[in-house]
């Protein structure tokens, strides 16, 4: 997964004694990994210790991050040791100056003793090992997804003796328009492709299974950083002379709009199902 993301620094609002005693067995930094609908996130338990929260970096992400979670009907999570801190879609409201900057936490010491929770103690981390040569990231598991991997294993056994210097590329764009599919997290967008750039044929230095290959794992790590993000929509920018520009003459009819499209559409559903791609007419005739 990515690197995660700053949200806030937190301070306990009007503590009581057990919430004191909670608070002072946290971790200094808990990673919310994950979103679930589970009753057991958001249902009232005698195992939860519940506590209002208040940020204090002044970043204001606090009524953003509440907003996401209950436009969705989530809950997030971060587990620590053998605990868990759980923020619920079920907010009551808060109330003075600084309630943009608050909400309630659920926090449990021991996982284990919350009733129907399927989750499990987080391990403890083990020492890093020496990092192994890096790999390419596995290819999707749907069809298409699965053809490029096998493609891609063979290429990977053809070495270039000499690998020529592309050409500089002449493109003209006083009449070109900017392309993107959209992914909406709870409605629907639009997709386009803008027609082709006047280019130059550089030297083939690619095949057609290493573009789609790159572009499937570009668009997956794109979706599982939106898919934790308070954003509404997702935009990938799509230029079918971008990836084919690599490419040879018998290569390039491998790799056309309607692969590149169908890669959008089955990566999005792969990372969440709750999805909705959606494409729009356009007014030139190489568009989607």
């Amino acid at each position: 997964g990515s690197k995660p993301e700053f949200l806030a620094s937190l301070r306990v609002v009007d503590p009581s004694p057990a919430v004191t005693k909670v608070w002072e067995q946290l971790p200094s930094d808990v990673i919310l990994e994950g979103y679930t609908r589970d009753g057991w996130a958001w249902k009232p338990a005698k195992e939860f210790q519940s506590m209002t929260v208040q940020s204090t970096d002044g970043r204001k992400k606090i009524s953003g991050f509440v907003s996401y979670l209950q436009q969705r009907k989530k809950a997030c999570y971060g587990r620590f040791g053998k605990g868990i801190w759980v923020v619920s879609y079920v907010q009551p409201k808060q109330k003075g100056d600084d309630a943009n900057d608050r909400m309630e936490c659920r926090l449990s010491l021991d996982l284990t003793s919350i009733p129907n929770c399927n989750m499990k103690p987080k391990a403890a981390e083990a020492p890093k090992p020496k990092p192994p040569p890096p790999q390419r990231k596995k290819a999707g598991t749907g069809l298409l997804g699965k053809l490029v991997g096998a493609q891609k294993r063979t290429n990977q056994h053809v070495i270039n003796a000499s690998a020529p210097t592309a050409r500089p590329v002449a493109r003209d764009t006083s009449s070109s328009s900017q392309a993107s599919s959209v992914i909406n997290g709870c409605g629907s967008g639009s997709a386009a492709i803008s027609p082709a750039s006047v280019a130059a044929s550089p030297v083939a230095t690619k095949t057609a299974a290493q573009v789609m290959n790159e572009f499937r794992q570009k668009l997956e790590q794109q979706m599982l950083d939106f898919d934790i993000a308070p954003d509404e929509v997702l935009k990938v920018p799509i230029s079918l002379p971008e990836y084919t520009s690599a490419l040879s003459d018998d290569e390039k009819p491998k790799v056309t709009m309607e692969i590149l499209k169908y890669l959008v559409y089955e990566a999005a559903e792969e990372v969440n199902e709750e999805w909705i791609s959606h494409k729009e007419p356009s007014e030139f005739m190489d568009e989607i």
